[in-house]
């Protein structure tokens, strides 16, 4: 998993472009958004992977003795304690999405799949910057950031927080 992570973005950008554009998916959100997942999904599956190992086999045991069949017991048991873990990788991915350009740039041609950083960048000519217009913009992307970290900031802090001590 982590040998990917070990490839810098803009190596990776060329193979991604030429494996979409055989299938016709560069210029669509979905062609983005199976970039987006193949770059995330690796360093959010190695950060959630140590929250799983930090629950003690012994709560599945007692809940499978108890009468709990496997299905409750990933519902009831390990799903609430992975709360705080899914959220803290969930705003991790969300938030390096949404942040992405150097992929976004070279993965869309059109507006109608264009990710909100690369909008951002059409503030920008090759001899001028409205700066007013740009910092509007800027401010009102940021929004959807901070409401997600708002909504689970409780979450987040716990996840961020499970780590640190053990006890």
């Amino acid at each position: 998993m982590l040998i990917s992570q070990m490839l810098p973005l803009t190596v990776l950008m060329i193979p991604m472009f030429y494996m979409e554009n055989a299938v016709g998916l560069v210029d669509t959100k979905i062609g983005l958004a199976i970039a987006h997942l193949a770059i995330s999904l690796p360093l959010v599956t190695w950060m959630a992977k140590g929250y799983f190992k930090g629950i003690p086999k012994e709560i599945e045991e007692a809940a499978i003795v108890d009468g709990c069949s496997t299905f409750k017991v990933i519902r009831l048991i390990i799903i609430p304690l992975l709360k705080p873990a899914l959220a803290a990788t969930g705003i991790y991915a969300f938030i390096s999405s949404w942040n992405e350009f150097a992929l976004a740039n070279v993965l869309t041609r059109s507006p109608n799949s264009a990710t909100v950083p690369i909008m951002l960048n059409e503030f920008s000519s090759f001899f001028k910057v409205d700066w007013g217009q740009t910092m509007a913009a800027a401010m009102l992307i940021t929004i959807p950031i901070v409401a997600v970290f708002m909504i689970f900031q409780k979450q987040f802090v716990e996840g961020l927080a499970s780590g640190a001590v053990k006890g």
